[in-house]
This record gives structure tokens, C-alpha cells and sequence, in this order.
């Protein structure tokens, strides 16, 4: 490309950058606008021309931003023939390249002027400043941007001793601070420390301090220093950036200043440091004010996997222009599917497009797989050596780009269908392309790429669902145990572990059932990168988790030889293991306890002479399943862990035989080291029959008992794991009678109260046994003979827990059975009552008789009964239940008449009411 055409292509995406809504409505890709070079120019100059009629002050605009973008001067050279009219501007030197644009435009404050080979526009008088709005100083080197790019200054001041400046938040991209700097103000003439310091924690960040002196600097704009080396701040994290201050001495602006910043950060508020670290006014807004260099750190923008010839080829796209001192050796590619790694034929980066492009095989293609590229962080740099960013978004951490490859999945929607078939039709007996149906590859669509198509039809690549981030969980000098969460799709059976501390990643452990593992064997203070893989018993995978980063811990005086990891099968077995340690410090007693990972610890049996011994101990495990623990050796001065896991591997039964039917036994296996399970089983039933070999892969087994002569058998099943049997016996026992309660869920106290059993019994021939509490207080019961229904009278209301079992009398003596409770809410019985009178008359005076009649369900005693006559002046009687008598009424007082002295002004009493319950009339 010519140096006119790079400086055409330059000043084109200027404009864009600058009006893109205004700009003609097609868009050119860097390649279009290269192979357009003569008639483009003549576009720009249009393009230009149409802006400059809707913005008088465009032209204006278009010079500060070249200047900003830091495109080099090139003056216009009158070509000496028409041979020439193309020839390059001068000087060579200072032609433009389009990936410098392009970082010019991410970093859009380095100043100087450019004009393309045309001539000269009547430049367009620039408008004044704003009287109260700075841009910062020309005292800032390199062609780093600024984090603030103006400021609204406020009020002086210089009465407080400390720290000032503000709060800011970074982007999603990490940024590379270079020089950290101060306004100075006019009078200034101080040394001033400016630092950065982490907002989490209040830190200083490592590095992240430089010192300015104000003495002799050009007042009205930032005075920068250099940091040893760039910091770099990671991204969507908050920080301080502060400058100390000394009462009376240089003056500052107040945080009644405000700043603008870049779109990489965010400026939350004004910060200020005594003993403690302050915010003031919120928003934009800062003491100071203080400002710093920066640059962005390197990223991936886009990743693409190109199918359509050979050689396939991934391509990665940066937003800068980086390097590597090898680009083959940047990346490694895995087949996630199998595990194993496939090396790129090729690897050529391109300084113009900004990307690297990674070729396979130029004879066939890849095999089916769900694939990740990954780029190595560390080894990618940009100009300013900073590292790309990773996946995790931490520069210098790998970047994974993922993709799959189906062959005969044309339309890559990871299924062979209906749709490849048509594209393949479509295109059948012509010239074509992969995702045309050339599945083969040899340039025609013909019937050997419909045969393979064929072949693979309704067939696809699943992608299963990742597990969580890994992290880690303790580490020893020689072990690393990491745990992750664990994935959402239920499709999942496994997980994959890779790990790599240099080189490439390797896959350690395959199908681990769990999300712990114990990786071994490994080197002292050494780190060491992991990932997972979801997988299943089909071979499906998921792409990579995030990285874990993690590191063994240093040998110390006292180590202790690794332990080897047990394999238990009968969880009713004690775990026991010895091993040996040494301490190289002074001569000294030592004490060992053992951490088992079930929430059990105890302490180990410690033999030694001259601080070299032998370490016990033993502990059983009540289920299976992995378990992962620690032994710690100690003396008075320092100690040591070392970490173990534990495998409890038995089989579990269905719940007992019944004659005639299936019995099923179900091995568990576990190794918390990701062993690869038993390769073979064996078992032997008890019963007489020979001995059934299994797959490793059997899920479970299955016999058939038909006598329980010689009731309850021992089997066993014989795991081989590495070479080496291990034997798990149980006593298999009949399937006991199995029992389900139903009945009225209330009742009347007083009432018999039915509760039905329902029992299933396989031996029809056992006879059964029902125990029944019934939860009111009374004796148990027990009924040796078969019952449709239990009952009870319950006296009292409440609610009532009824627990009830049901047992065989096998003749083996097994008394296996079942147990279940039902609950039953009893209500209170209404009694009734009555009072007859014997009829007849009586005289006034005498006594009348009445009989009352009393009667409860629930068969309670009447404890009193009142009696109201219904007589005035007469009170109410209490008596027990009887005859009752009514006594002889007191004659009623005279009443004084109303002309009484004593009644006067007095308003008699109502008469009481009638009674409903009279004597009744005289005949």
C-alpha cells in the first residue's frame, strides 16, 4: 500500500470517528477503501466539503482531531509527471500505517498536525475558549491519553495538611497508568507526592507513587511524573488518586472542581485523607485537581473459525496492534472432546488488520469436537508491553476462544438435517465451497459428499452447560485441592480437569463424578493454572470453565511423606494409614492430628527418635463418598499439613430380596484423586450360584432369590481398580412386609376409631405381628394375627400421633418389617341434659319436685348442676345431679305507697322480668 493511500485511509476514518451519523451512509472496510484510492480521495474530499456546509466549524474540528489522533505532518509534494501522481508523500518517514490510526483513535489527546496530499483548505478561524474551561497542559509525554480530558477549576484554598483528590471506577478494560500528575497552580513552587491507591482495601497501590516539583512549571495545566514502570489497574475496580497537600503551603482548587474524563473510567467523587480516607462531593467532581496517563491494555474484539477451504483456519482479532515473540507457540488448541491438543500448521499475524490467523491442515479437516483456542496472556503484548487481557478479564491471563466443527453441518447449527441435505441439493454437481456441500473438500458438490453428508444425518455436536469457576480450596507442598460448582444442565455426568504450570494444557482427569478433586505429585511453591470441562457418558463436552490460579505451598522445616490415598469398600471399616516425617530444625517433640473431612478430627499416634518418626492413625467413615482431609505435624516452633483423600467405595442394596424377583445392587465408586474407576466387577450372590462378571460400565446388578432356606446371604462384589481387587461383602436380608396406614383424619371423643392397615407382604407364608401406640397415654398393643382394621375409644379431644409396625415371623428369625404413623384429631362429645316436672298442682308455700335427666358420650360424671328458680327475690341454688326441691319462697315485702314520705322524688324500681321457667298455674 502506498504511504498516500495509508494516509488517505487514516484521515477517512477520522471523519467517521468524528461525524459518524453524518457521514455518507455507506461504510468501506479497510480493503474497500485501499482498492478505491483514486476515486475515494475524491469521495473524502466530498465527504469533507458536505460536513464543512452543515458545520462551519468542521474543518476546524477535523485539525484538532488529527492532531489529537497523533497523525504524523505530511506536506503535500507536486508529483513531477503523470507517472508520479500516485507516488509516495515525503518524507518516507513519516508516512502512516492504518494500525497506528487506530490506536491513535483509542488514545485521542497526542497532538499533531496532518494534512493529506490535496491542497491546502482556507482553515476556518478556530473558536476561543472558554474563559472558566482548561484543557490539560502539553507538560504530559508519551502518546498516552489522560484521564481527564478538561476541568471546570473551582476556589483556592491551602489550609489542610493530608491527602486529596478523587474516587474513580475503571471500565471493563484494565488501564496501564504510565504518569501520574498535579494542576499547578500559579505561586506554586512545592515537591508534591501523588499516589494511587485501592479504594477495597485503602492501599497504596505497588508502584503507583511519584513525586512532582512545582517550582519553575508552567502554571494553568498538569505537571507530570513518571512511574519506574506502568501500573496497571484492573478493570470495573474503584480507586483513589491523590496528591498531598501542606496547610499554608501550595495552593489547590477546592472540590467544588469538576472534571471530564475518558469513556474508560469514571470519576465518582472528590476524595480528601487524614487518618482515614473521606468522600466529599459526589459526582465528577475533585480537589487538585489530579490527573494520570494511561493506556488500554490489549483485548480480543473478535474471534472467527473459517470452514469454507482448506485449511480451516481460526482467526483472532485485537483492538490494537500486538505482538509475541512466537505466535505458534502464543496458542494451544484443544479438542475438548478427546482431550488432546492439535497443532496449527501455521500462525501469521497481521499488523494491518490487527489479527492473528491460525491454519490447520491443509489435506482434511478437523474432527468433530467442541474446540478452544487458548492465548496464552502472558505471551501477548501491545507497544507498551502491556499483556492482553484474558477471558476473566485480568491481563495476562489466557484468553479461550471457543468454536466447534460438525462435519456435513453446513449451516453450523451443530446438527446434520434436513437444512444441510437442501443445501447440498441446491449446489449438487457444481463447483462449491464447504458451506455450499462440499464436504470433502475437492472443489465439486457430488455424490461422495452426499454419501458423507448420509452418513452422518441426524447426528449432532451437543454443547453441555459449564460448571462454575474453580477455586482453591487448601494446598500442601505437593497437593492442590480444588472444588467448583457444579453445572446446571442436568445432561452433565462428569467433569474433565486440565492443569498446566508451563506449556500447554494437559488433561489430568477425566469423567471425575464429584466437583473436588486432589491433584498430586506436584513441585513446592510452584503455580499451577486449572480449568474444568463438563462432560457425559456420551463424549459430549462444554467449553472451558474461567481459570483457577493457584500455587503449592513452600517445604518447611518439618515435611512429612505424601500419604497414600486409601480406597475403602465397607463403609463399617476402619480407614488406617502410617507414614513417616522429618524435621530438619533443632531436636524436638512433635504432635500430629488428622483433619478426616467429615467434621470429625482427631489426634495421630507420633513415633520418633531425633526428629525423625512415624505418624498413625485410623478413623471409619459411616457413607461413601469422597472425603478430603489434612494431617498437621507440629512442634513448638513450626508445623506442617499434608493433604489426603479418602475414597469409601460399597455397593448399596434395593432394600432386601423378595422371593421371585429382581434384587438389585448398585456399586459406588469414588477417588477424590480422579482415578478411572474399576476396570472389571465380580459377584458372587451367596445363594450358591456362580459367580456373574460385569463391565466397568454396569450401572448396577441383578439376581433372582427363590428360597430363603439359608436366609440372609453374604455377597460380594469384587472391584478391580489399578490392577489391584477390592472386596465389598453384605448381608443381603428378605424384603420385610412394607406398611401404609389410612383411617378418618377426626373423630368423636367416645366413638370406637377404626385404623386400617395396609400391609404387602411377599412371603405370604410369614405370619405378622402389629405392635400399635396410640398416642393417648394407654398400653401399646399387640396382635399377633392379621387385622382388616385397629381400634380405639379415645376420652378425651386433643390430636393424637398413632405410630403402628408391622413385622414377619420369618423362620429365619430376620423379623424385617415396616413402621408409619398416622394423625387423628378427636373433638369433644356434647352431653345432654333434661328436667320433667311430675304434673299436678301445688299449693303457694309448698314444695314442688322436678326430675332432670343427665347423659355424656364420652361417659364423664356430672360434677354440679345450678339451678335458677326463676323466682324473683330468690337466688340460685347449686346442687349435685338428684331430685330437686324447690324451697319455700320468703313473702314478698309491702310496697310503701307513693305518697310515703320516703318516696318522694324517687322513681321505683322496673319489675324484674318474666321468667320463662314458672311454677305452673293452679288449676
Amino acid at each position: 500500500m502506498t504511504s498516500r493511500a495509508r494516509v488517505f485511509r487514516a484521515a477517512w476514518r477520522t471523519i467517521e470517528a468524528l461525524e459518524p451519523r453524518r457521514l455518507l451512509a455507506s461504510s468501506f472496510t479497510d480493503a474497500q477503501l485501499d482498492a478505491m484510492w483514486e476515486n475515494a480521495s475524491l469521495a473524502f474530499d466530498q465527504a469533507v466539503a458536505v460536513l464543512e456546509y452543515q458545520n462551519p466549524q468542521f474543518e476546524s474540528r477535523l485539525d484538532d482531531s488529527l492532531e489529537m489522533r497523533g497523525l504524523p505532518l505530511i506536506a503535500p509534494q507536486a508529483p513531477t509527471d503523470s507517472s508520479s501522481a500516485s507516488a509516495d508523500l515525503s518524507p518516507a518517514s513519516s508516512t502512516l500505517d492504518s494500525s497506528l490510526l487506530r490506536a491513535a483513535l483509542r488514545y485521542p489527546k497526542n497532538h499533531v498536525k496532518h494534512h493529506i496530499g490535496k491542497p491546502l483548505r482556507p482553515a476556518h478561524p478556530k473558536p476561543k475558549p472558554k474563559p472558566r474551561h482548561h484543557r490539560h497542559g502539553s507538560a504530559a509525554t508519551g502518546g498516552d491519553p489522560t484521564a481527564i480530558s478538561s476541568q471546570t477549576l473551582g476556589t483556592l484554598r491551602n489550609n489542610f495538611s493530608g491527602w486529596v483528590g478523587f474516587e474513580f471506577t475503571t471500565g471493563p478494560a484494565a488501564l496501564s497508568v504510565s504518569q501520574l500528575g498535579r494542576w499547578v497552580v500559579s505561586g506554586n513552587t512545592g515537591t508534591h507526592t501523588l499516589k494511587l491507591v485501592d479504594a477495597a482495601t485503602g492501599t497504596d497501590v505497588p508502584g503507583g507513587s511519584v513525586s512532582v516539583n512545582t517550582s519553575g512549571a508552567t502554571t494553568g495545566q498538569y505537571l507530570y511524573g513518571n512511574l519506574s514502570s506502568p501500573v496497571l489497574l484492573q478493570p470495573s475496580h474503584s480507586y483513589y488518586l491523590m496528591s498531598q497537600e501542606t496547610s499554608g503551603g501550595d495552593q489547590w482548587y477546592d472540590d467544588n472542581t469538576t472534571l471530564t474524563s475518558t469513556s474508560d473510567l469514571t470519576v465518582n467523587n472528590s476524595e480528601w485523607y487524614d487518618t482515614a480516607y473521606h468522600t466529599n462531593a459526589g459526582g465528577a467532581h475533585s480537589y487538585g485537581p489530579v490527573n494520570f496517563n494511561y493506556s488500554l491494555a490489549p483485548a480480543v474484539i473478535s474471534t472467527s473459525f473459517l470452514t469454507n477451504t482448506l485449511p480451516q483456519q481460526v482467526i483472532v482479532s485485537f483492538n490494537e496492534n500486538v505482538s509475541a515473540s512466537s505466535w505458534a507457540s502464543a496458542v494451544t488448541v484443544l479438542n475438548l472432546n478427546t482431550g488432546t491438543s492439535v497443532t496449527p500448521s501455521s500462525a501469521t499475524y497481521s499488523s494491518s488488520t490487527d489479527a492473528v490467523t491460525y491454519g490447520f491442515s491443509s489435506t482434511s479437516s478437523l474432527s468433530d469436537g467442541n474446540y478452544a483456542a487458548i492465548l496464552s496472556g502472558s505471551q501477548i503484548t501491545d507497544s507498551s508491553g502491556n499483556h492482553l487481557i484474558g477471558s476473566d478479564n485480568v491481563p495476562g491471563h489466557d484468553y479461550f476462544a471457543n468454536f466447534f466443527f460438525k462435519l456435513a453441518d453446513l449451516n453450523a447449527d451443530r446438527t446434520v438435517n434436513f437444512s444441510d441435505l437442501t443445501i447440498l441439493s441446491q449446489h449438487y454437481g457444481s463447483a462449491g465451497n464447504y458451506s455450499q456441500g462440499d464436504v470433502d473438500y475437492n472443489g465439486t458438490v457430488n455424490f461422495t459428499d452426499l454419501t458423507l453428508l448420509s452418513q452422518r444425518y441426524n447426528t449432532g455436536l451437543p454443547l453441555l452447560g459449564s460448571a462454575g469457576t474453580p477455586s482453591g480450596v487448601a494446598v500442601s507442598p505437593d497437593r492442590i485441592h480444588l472444588s467448583w460448582p457444579a453445572a446446571t444442565d442436568t445432561n452433565v455426568g462428569g467433569y474433565d480437569v486440565y492443569r498446566y504450570s508451563t506449556g500447554a494444557p494437559q488433561l489430568i482427569a477425566s469423567n471425575i463424578l464429584g466437583t473436588d478433586f486432589l491433584d498430586t505429585g506436584l513441585s513446592a511453591a510452584t503455580n499451577y493454572t486449572y480449568f474444568i470441562v463438563s462432560t457425559d457418558s456420551s463424549g459430549d463436552t462444554s467449553y472451558p470453565t474461567l481459570e483457577l490460579f493457584d500455587g503449592t505451598s513452600a517445604a518447611g522445616a518439618i515435611s512429612i511423606n505424601p500419604i497414600a490415598d486409601p480406597i475403602v469398600t465397607d463403609s463399617n471399616t476402619n480407614v488406617s494409614f502410617t507414614t513417616s516425617f522429618a524435621d530438619s530444625g533443632s531436636i524436638t517433640t512433635h504432635t500430629a492430628s488428622v483433619n478426616w473431612g467429615d467434621g470429625n478430627t482427631t489426634t495421630a499416634t507420633v513415633s520418633e527418635s531425633n526428629n525423625v518418626g512415624t505418624l498413625t492413625a485410623s478413623h471409619s467413615y459411616a457413607v461413601a463418598g469422597n472425603y478430603f482431609g489434612s494431617m498437621t505435624v507440629l512442634d513448638s516452633t513450626a508445623s506442617t499439613t499434608e493433604l489426603f483423600g479418602v475414597g469409601v467405595f460399597f455397593d448399596s442394596d434395593s432394600g432386601g430380596y423378595t422371593l421371585g424377583q429382581a434384587y438389585t445392587l448398585t456399586p459406588t465408586f469414588s477417588d477424590p484423586a480422579g482415578g478411572a474407576g474399576p476396570s472389571s466387577y465380580v459377584v458372587s450372590w451367596g445363594d450358591g450360584s456362580s459367580p456373574q462378571s460385569y463391565a466397568s460400565s454396569a450401572a448396577d446388578f441383578t439376581d433372582t432369590y427363590s428360597s430363603d432356606a439359608n436366609a440372609p446371604f453374604t455377597a460380594s462384589v469384587t472391584a478391580t481398580i489399578g490392577g489391584q481387587p477390592y472386596v465389598d461383602a453384605l448381608e443381603v436380608d428378605e424384603a420385610g412386609p412394607t406398611l401404609s396406614l389410612s383411617g378418618a383424619t377426626s373423630t368423636t371423643e367416645g366413638n370406637t376409631y377404626s385404623l386400617f392397615p395396609n400391609v404387602y407382604d411377599g412371603d405370604s407364608g410369614d405370619g405378622l405381628t402389629y405392635d400399635i401406640s396410640w398416642g393417648d397415654g394407654s398400653a401399646d398393643q399387640t396382635l399377633t394375627t392379621s387385622a382388616n382394621s385397629l381400634t380405639d375409644v379415645y376420652t378425651e379431644p386433643g390430636t393424637y400421633t398413632i405410630e403402628a409396625s408391622v413385622s414377619d415371623n420369618d423362620a429365619a428369625g430376620l423379623g424385617q418389617g415396616d413402621f408409619g404413623t398416622w394423625t387423628v384429631s378427636v373433638v369433644e362429645a356434647t352431653p345432654t341434659y333434661s328436667l320433667s316436672w311430675g304434673g299436678g298442682s301445688v299449693n303457694e308455700g309448698a314444695d314442688a319436685t322436678f326430675t332432670d335427666t343427665y347423659s355424656d358420650p364420652a361417659t364423664h360424671t356430672l360434677d354440679n348442676l345450678t339451678v335458677d328458680w326463676g323466682m324473683a327475690g330468690q337466688m340460685p341454688i347449686t346442687a349435685t345431679p338428684a331430685t330437686r326441691t324447690t324451697p319455700t319462697p320468703r313473702p314478698a315485702p309491702t310496697p310503701l305507697p307513693r305518697s310515703s314520705p320516703m318516696m318522694r322524688g324517687i322513681t321505683p324500681p322496673a319489675p324484674p322480668p318474666s321468667s320463662t321457667t314458672r311454677l305452673p298455674p293452679s288449676p
